[in-house]
């Protein structure tokens, strides 16, 4: 059954590649991602507050998000507690060349009031940059204790096996959940074979899987929540809804009974959410604590299994092989 616990706090799990702890929930940036955030900023700072005060501590930021401000947003948050905080910073693939990486580190580092970041995340590979530069830059900073681990996401095959080469890939953030399993044939053996960890951003698919996104609502083309479903819309409501129905068997929200699922795959370290409010930062992390039958979470799996029966293999979620990621050889 699903019960409320407002006084629990997360416990935390060890990653091999950082010096704390982690939580294995995380509050990520997509809910502003290429916005300025919402009108009331201080509803940000709710939502920041609570994942702290509820045991929270991986926080993920980036200049993409709420127009540029999510860091400074983050920055404050964290600002009394810092040494607690597992902060994952980001680079943005247009910012890949060393000037550009130093740049703008530096300047997220000063937006979060902070002097290093303990994961710093590569997103987006530059297929047209050498990605040998690239990676030594990273390093570098890492040598100098700016970075504790090394972090890339949405990069293809080519990228990864011309990276590892060059430094050491200690964390992939990899879209991941009930609605998106494409990397399970490629990128999950890649990170075993190279000691990997995976944090699975996406978690709930973009609020498809939040519980209340419903196939019989009319939504506006525009709506964020639609690019996981990309051009399959109506599929993936259809699986949301079948989803929703074992839920509702099981008396157990829908998107704390998604991130269970998520949770007890042995390939996933940590799980991003994108949290709006405090009552459903609340909520989510109920998911760690959650006693769910190994048969239920194989009927999700099944479920699951049908939409990815519907729609072709992507290369990546976002639809990048369509425009910068045309087949082409990463420049090495």
């Amino acid at each position: 059954m699903d019960k409320k616990g407002s006084n629990r706090k997360m416990k935390k799990i060890r990653f091999k590649s950082l010096k704390k702890t982690v939580s294995p929930i995380g509050e990520g940036g997509n809910p502003w991602w290429g916005s300025n955030g919402p009108e009331d900023i201080k509803s940000v700072e709710d939502v920041y507050k609570k994942a702290i005060e509820v045991g929270v501590n991986l926080f993920h930021a980036g200049v993409q998000y709420g127009g540029g401000h999510q860091e400074e947003w983050v920055g404050n948050a964290i600002k009394d507690c810092r040494e607690d905080m597992v902060i994952s910073a980001q680079s943005w693939m247009a910012n890949l060349e060393p000037d550009k990486l130093n740049l703008y580190f530096k300047q997220s580092l000063e937006n979060m009031q902070t002097d290093y970041a303990d994961i710093y995340n590569l997103q987006f590979a530059n297929l047209d940059f050498p990605i040998s530069k690239t990676m030594e830059a990273v390093e570098k900073l890492r040598s100098e204790g700016k970075i504790t681990a090394v972090s890339v996401s949405n990069f293809p095959m080519t990228s990864l096996e011309k990276a590892i080469k060059y430094g050491k890939i200690d964390i992939m953030q990899i879209p991941y959940s009930l609605l998106w399993r494409q990397h399970e044939k490629d990128l999950f053996p890649f990170c075993k074979e190279h000691g990997i960890e995976i944090i699975a951003s996406t978690a709930l698919a973009q609020g498809l899987l939040g519980g209340k996104v419903r196939l019989d609502k009319v939504y506006n083309e525009g709506e964020r929540k639609f690019i996981m479903a990309g051009d399959y819309k109506a599929e993936s409501l259809y699986i949301v809804e079948k989803l929703r129905a074992i839920a509702t068997e099981v008396g157990i929200s829908l998107p704390k009974l998604s991130l269970k699922w998520l949770l007890a795959k042995p390939e996933i370290s940590a799980a991003l959410i994108s949290a709006r409010t405090p009552e459903e930062i609340s909520e989510d992390i109920e998911a760690e604590d959650l006693v769910v039958s190994q048969e239920i979470l194989d009927r999700m799996t099944v479920v699951s299994d049908e939409l990815a029966d519907m729609i072709p293999v992507y290369p990546d979620l976002y639809g990048n092989w369509k425009t910068f990621y045309k087949i082409r050889p990463q420049v090495e």
